[in-house]
């Protein structure tokens, strides 16, 4: 038996959630190898580099680019970005700018698409416009053009990023305090 085994990780996505749907989401999204382009942490402050800099213009932009778009606390660390990030899309609850307005997210609305015993179909691998995956998608092409075309061509995310669904207020509030003090941990 071979003590390596040859994978490839399934999604990490929550089976059945179509994420175009209004909610608030925790993302978190890495340069390659966690290699620290955006700059560095001194004393407890984060000094972006350009390509810092350049990740946090995107980033603010998303909204203007993208009008279904909210975003609430964010941050660029040297070798990650954290961010909430809201999909108003057709949204029910959506009621202002102020996102501690947001409800809870109602997990019981899902995508009927993915649901068990269907078939999948390759069309269930595609990105769907307004998505966040789609979303994450092109702020990373976005930044990587810009990067690349300022002078670190050898400029690479991960491959992947990181997303959870915030189900509730406190869980909202939780998340915007850990993004707040994130420099000083």
């Amino acid at each position: 038996m071979s003590r390596y085994k040859e994978y490839r990780s399934g999604t990490l996505r929550l089976d059945g959630w179509d994420y175009r749907r209004s909610a608030w989401y925790f993302v978190t999204v890495c340069t390659a190898d966690r290699r620290p382009f955006f700059g560095r942490v001194r004393n407890g402050v984060v000094g972006l580099s350009s390509a810092g800099c350049i990740a946090a213009q995107e980033w603010r932009r998303t909204p203007s680019v993208r009008p279904y778009v909210r975003l609430d606390s964010w941050i660029v660390m040297p070798d990650h970005i954290h961010g909430l990030i809201g999909i108003t899309t057709e949204s029910p609850f959506y009621s202002g700018n102020n996102a501690t307005d947001h409800p809870a997210v109602d997990s019981s609305r899902r995508d009927e698409s993915t649901g068990a015993g269907k078939t999948q179909s390759n069309d269930e691998f595609r990105l769907h416009a307004h998505s966040l995956g789609a979303i994450m998608c092109q702020y990373k092409s976005m930044c990587t053009k810009r990067i690349r075309r300022n002078g670190m061509p050898e400029f690479e995310w991960q491959s992947r990023f990181y997303d959870r669904i915030v189900r509730s207020r406190n869980a909202f509030r939780n998340i915007r305090r850990y993004i707040q003090n994130h420099p000083d941990e």
